[in-house]
């Protein structure tokens, strides 16, 4: 994904939101550990998750419960609580508080990410930044129907 439209000159702040699953499937075994590695490589710059990264754990993210997914599938139930969170730590003067240092898992290929491949397929198809509407004001409260 080209984010250069949203960089500005000196400092800038990157902020990736991730799921770690934590669950073995029919396909996948779990690592046991969540990790994060970003690799950017440019002629002028490079970028690598380092333990100088910061994380925190959203509380607004979770598992539903119960309600598990086909045993052969890697995925648990998601639930997003936007209500229990928010983006606060995208403001300057909150950005840190309650982050904590990383740390490092070791370069691949050792555990827990091993050999890593380049996928042939993309993981997803970026189709950029899109105007979001809404007829329903936010926010509200969902009565626990499905948000389409």
């Amino acid at each position: 994904m080209d984010i250069t439209p949203y960089l500005k000159t000196g400092d800038n702040d990157i902020f990736i939101l991730v799921w770690y699953f934590g669950k073995d499937g029919f396909s996948h075994n779990s690592s046991g550990k969540a990790a994060l590695i970003f690799d950017c490589k440019v002629s002028v710059f490079e970028l690598l998750t380092d333990i100088f990264w910061k994380s925190s754990i959203r509380r607004e993210l979770g598992r539903v419960g119960l309600l598990l997914p086909n045993f052969r599938l890697p995925e648990s139930s998601l639930r997003y609580d936007a209500g229990l969170g928010n983006f606060d730590f995208t403001k300057a003067e909150a950005k840190t508080k309650g982050w904590r240092g990383s740390r490092s898992l070791g370069k691949p290929p050792v555990a827990p990410s091993n050999k890593l491949v380049k996928r042939t397929i993309p993981q997803w198809k970026n189709f950029g930044m899109k105007k979001y509407e809404n007829e329903r004001p936010f926010p509200f409260k969902s009565t626990g129907d499905t948000i389409v």
